[in-house]
Parts: C-alpha cells; sequence; structure tokens
C-alpha cells in the first residue's frame, strides 16, 4: 500500500521535471520585422522587434529567432564602425519569412524574401564608387567562442569592410561580412555579397558551410570569398563562388 502512495506521489514530480527540461531544450521563437509597429518585444509578428540587435541581446540558449524580409544593420550609429551581429551560443537565426506584412507571415522562402544583414550602418554605398564601404561597420557577424549550437539560415551579408580596420588577430582587417574564431558555427543557405575579404575563419574555429553562396567580394588582406587561418576547420557543402 505505501509502495503504490509512493509511486503516485513521485508521478506528477517527474512529469514537472519533464517540462521543465523540454522547455529548457526547445526554449522559443522570438520574431523579428523591421516593418513591425505593435509593442516591439518580438513575441509575435504583430509585436516583433524591428530591430535584430535587440532580439540577440535578449535571446537566450534554445531560443530560434525568426526574421522577416528587409535589411537590418548592427547599429543606428553611422560612427559605430565596431558594432556587429554577434551570435550567442545555441541560439539559431533564421531569414527570409514573409513577415506580418503580408497574409501569411510565416511562409518562407529565402530567395522570395530577403533578410539582408548590411554593414552599410551610414546608409550610403554606392557600387559605382568603392569609397562609400570604408565607413561601414567592419564585421557584420561575429563569432567568437560559440559551439556548434550557432546557426545562421537564409540571409544575405552584405557591405562589410574590414579594411582599415583595428584588426583582432591578423596585421590585415578580415572578415569584413563573418569573423569566426574559436567558434563552430554552422551556416546555411546564406549569401556573401559586397563584403571586403568576405569570411574570416581564425584559430580554433571550426565552421560549417551548407548552400551558400560568394559573389562580388573584394580582397584586400586575406582573399576576396574566405581566409582560413592556421588551426582552423573548414567544411563547404554544395557552395557556390562566383566572380
Amino acid at each position: 500500500m505505501n509502495r503504490k502512495a509512493n509511486q503516485v506521489k513521485w508521478l506528477p514530480c517527474t512529469l514537472f521535471l519533464l517540462g521543465m527540461s523540454s522547455t529548457a531544450v526547445w526554449g522559443r521563437v522570438i520574431y523579428v520585422d523591421d516593418d513591425a509597429a505593435g509593442a516591439n518585444d518580438g513575441s509575435s509578428w504583430i509585436d516583433a522587434f524591428s530591430d535584430l540587435q535587440d532580439a540577440i541581446m535578449t535571446s537566450q540558449a534554445g531560443d530560434e529567432i525568426h526574421v522577416a524580409q528587409g535589411v537590418y544593420t548592427p547599429t543606428r550609429d553611422p560612427l559605430d564602425r565596431d558594432a556587429t551581429f554577434e551570435l550567442k551560443d545555441e541560439v539559431s537565426i533564421l531569414g527570409g519569412f514573409a513577415g506580418q506584412a503580408r497574409m501569411y507571415p510565416d511562409f518562407r522562402h529565402t530567395k522570395f524574401y530577403t533578410t539582408i544583414l548590411s554593414g552599410d550602418i551610414d546608409h550610403n554605398d554606392d557600387s559605382a564608387d568603392q569609397d562609400t564601404i570604408k565607413g561601414n561597420s567592419r564585421h557584420v557577424v561575429m563569432c567568437t567562442g560559440e559551439g556548434n549550437g550557432v546557426i545562421l539560415d537564409g540571409v544575405a551579408v552584405t557591405g562589410g569592410y574590414s579594411g582599415g580596420a583595428r584588426p583582432h588577430y591578423l596585421g590585415d582587417g578580415v572578415g569584413g561580412g563573418l569573423f569566426c574564431q574559436g567558434s563552430s558555427p554552422q551556416l546555411t543557405d546564406c549569401v556573401f555579397a559586397n563584403n571586403d575579404d568576405a569570411v574570416y575563419v581564425g584559430t580554433n574555429a571550426d565552421v560549417t558551410f551548407s548552400n551558400c553562396v560568394w559573389q562580388d567580394n573584394s580582397g584586400g588582406g586575406s582573399g576576396a570569398a574566405i581566409f582560413a587561418y592556421r588551426s582552423s576547420s573548414l567544411s563547404l557543402n554544395d557552395c557556390v563562388f562566383r566572380c
């Protein structure tokens, strides 16, 4: 009789613990849409964050950030060239959503609904005048020390200018689009375009690119597309490089 009573007492506790574990693993969905005009708390498409940086800052391990079509810069300060989208451990960023302006905001197609992470913080880029890129963010996206739970999926990374930077680890500016050091992110269906020295994979980094595209990047100190430093590992799966 006592044994049965103990079993009954333990059952609710077990279910409660399982529920806590599930919440910790799966996290929540955080919404970002530069056209949103609601509460700006990321809780829905209507109340989405208008700034991706706000979503990243509030995210925790297990969260998934859904980003609608649009152009997002890492800062609103046109002079803050050190501003960057710093990826977080166990946080996924997924672009290419239709967003609240469409009938089906959760519909996702990275070609129809392009999510652009731009280094053009001073909003003056001109393809006919390459000097205009010199005021851009040094590294549009950065990951330093994160594990392989970091996922960046379905975004275009543009307008990073590593030249003239205060370099982080090498004598020349590196990684205008993406700078990785000591981290293991997974990048899928991403485009790197119009960056200066687009991607840097540094010491103790283990980066996986799948279905990614490099196009129209320029090279100064480290090469136009990817520069992989010693003690780094790089995997390329079904990727395309265009001049």
